[in-house]
């Protein structure tokens, strides 16, 4: 994959809240920035929400837009380039999960991948607004060691 340049706020807390989160990015962002800008929204996975204590799970909720100007209160997060494997995962975010536990046992299996260092990804191909829940499509890149 190419790098990534994002917008971000960090969100610390129960995943049930992330959809406030994503209101306040788009809200500081583009009453600066036009919303023509909006080329992607991501969310960068820290810890997984079963194994871990609601108010320790980090979230980084972000959006590409370029190289426009984060305004204040808006972190810039670089995403390093390189080799990731990607599964679609179609549906409900709520079942994300599942998804990204297939995507991890497939490259276990393989002996000739290994896991990065860096964090999950997801790419939130679809605006929820525009489609029944159902057909929400979702890539998720789990990024792997050079090779």
């Amino acid at each position: 994959t190419d790098p990534l340049r994002l917008l971000a706020i960090r969100n610390i807390g129960a995943y049930s809240e992330l959809n406030e989160t994503y209101e306040r990015l788009f809200e500081r962002v583009f009453t600066h920035h036009p919303l023509e800008a909006l080329a992607g929204i991501y969310g960068i996975w820290h810890e997984d929400p079963r194994f871990t204590e609601a108010t320790a799970l980090h979230f980084d909720c972000a959006i590409a837009v370029g190289d426009l100007a984060p305004p204040d209160g808006i972190e810039v997060l670089a995403l390093a380039g390189g080799r990731h494997a990607r599964l679609r995962h179609v549906g409900s975010y709520q079942t994300l999960h599942d998804s990204i536990d297939r995507l991890y046992a497939a490259i276990l299996s393989r002996e000739a991948d290994e896991i990065g260092d860096q964090p999950l990804f997801v790419h939130y191909v679809d605006d929820p607004e525009s489609r029944p829940e159902a057909e929400w499509r979702s890539d998720i890149y789990l990024p792997l060691a050079p090779g």
